[in-house]
């Protein structure tokens, strides 16, 4: 695993050190937006074409409803529902902004939150 912290040209000089046969790209955002996920990766590829480097890479991307990602949210969900006295609660699911342009464009990041809800729910 390679957090950069921000700094995609120390992460590709530490792989081309580690020489790689296969990278595999893994946003930690299980829903795509082209603000966030997509960003990211773009950014890798641009940086890649820029140094010149070619190295078989794939994506993964997108699991807004992938069952153990869904279920580890139920899980902690229950959890901390057990720690509520009198069982006196709303759960309120919150999620980041995106212009509604974005959306009419058809970025998906919207409906794979809804997704998400509905999968938990």
């Amino acid at each position: 695993m390679l957090s950069t912290g921000g700094s995609l040209s120390f992460a590709i000089e530490t792989v081309k050190k580690y020489n790689p046969n296969e990278i595999i790209l893994l946003p930690l955002y299980p829903q795509f937006s082209a603000s966030t996920s997509g960003s990211s990766i773009n950014e890798w590829k641009d940086l890649c074409k820029k140094e010149i480097y070619q190295v078989k890479t794939k994506t993964i991307c997108c699991y807004p409803t992938e069952n153990n990602f869904i279920e580890s949210h139920i899980l902690l969900i229950k959890k901390t529902i057990q720690t509520i006295k009198n069982n006196n609660f709303k759960l309120i699911f919150s999620e980041h902004g995106l212009p509604e342009s974005k959306i009419k464009k058809g970025d998906p990041y919207q409906w794979h939150v809804q997704e998400t809800v509905k999968e938990i729910i």
